[in-house]
């Protein structure tokens, strides 16, 4: 019979063509194979193994949720960080230059596209400050099979700067202008008028 690997060791549970067409259900209907798919997703939380990375899709959902999470809060603390202080700025100052001025730059930055801003983004950081900022830790030549260590981190925090950014400048400039109106509307209230006087 003709061995077949399909991107797994020889010794591994797919021995034979035989073998990977019954666990795959590769002869059946495409509502049967999805159907086989799910239920071992379900019942045994399996995914399946990835043949280009030879490792199991669990292994890699695991190992990208960390910089998905860092992403996340990153990006969520960049648009607060920002744009408290700056709405209520211009909410203390309405109809001033400084307000006026970034509306125009809110209304440029919504309809930028983020691929054109993180294009100039990256060049900005590589140009000025020597970061490289393409892919995840180019710098130490980081793969999925190595331990978290302190170097990883520090390099996966450098590589988050400026997706953070691309990701978080829309926000801000909503975050901004809501904060700005809602603060707007409450500062011409008669009660914040009386404790005025």
């Amino acid at each position: 019979m003709n061995r077949l690997c399909l991107g797994f060791n020889c010794q591994d549970r797919y021995d034979s063509l035989d073998a990977a067409y019954d666990y795959y259900g590769l002869d059946r209907s495409l509502y049967v194979r999805y159907g086989l798919w799910i239920s071992r997703v379900v019942f045994k939380s399996e995914f399946g193994r990835s043949f280009t990375e030879d490792s199991s899709i669990e292994d890699l959902i695991t190992y990208g949720l960390i910089p998905t999470i860092s992403l996340v809060v990153s990006t969520s603390v960049l648009i607060w960080a920002a744009s408290v202080p700056i709405g209520v700025y211009l909410a203390m100052r309405r109809r001033s230059f400084e307000d006026r001025a970034f509306t125009v730059v809110g209304a440029v930055g919504r309809n930028v596209p983020q691929l054109l801003l993180a294009l100039l983004l990256m060049y900005f950081l590589f140009a000025f400050f020597g970061l490289s900022v393409v892919g995840p830790g180019p710098s130490l030549g980081l793969n999925i099979n190595e331990p978290w260590t302190s170097a990883k981190v520090v390099d996966m925090l450098q590589h988050l700067i400026w997706p953070s950014i691309v990701l978080g400048a829309a926000g801000v400039v909503r975050q901004v202008g809501l904060l700005r109106d809602a603060l707007c509307g409450d500062l011409a209230k008669p009660y914040v008028l009386a404790a005025r006087s």
